[in-house]
């Protein structure tokens, strides 16, 4: 019995383990795109917005 317990211990650690190891690589993906799209967001250029017409408009 106290064989079996032990296994089951080790196989919980080690899947525990893998789980940690994947989110670590998972998150660190996901902070290295987000540093990109915030240097890639850093080189555009402001604008602002500009109205325009076709034809003339009656002042006021």
């Amino acid at each position: 019995m106290r064989l079996v317990f032990g296994l089951v211990l080790i196989l919980g650690l080690g899947l525990a383990g893998f789980a940690v190891y994947m989110a670590r690589d998972f998150i660190g993906a996901q902070n290295a795109q987000l540093a990109a799209e915030r240097a890639a967001r850093a080189k555009i250029v402001p604008t602002v917005p500009v109205f325009v017409v076709n034809e003339q408009m009656r002042y006021g």
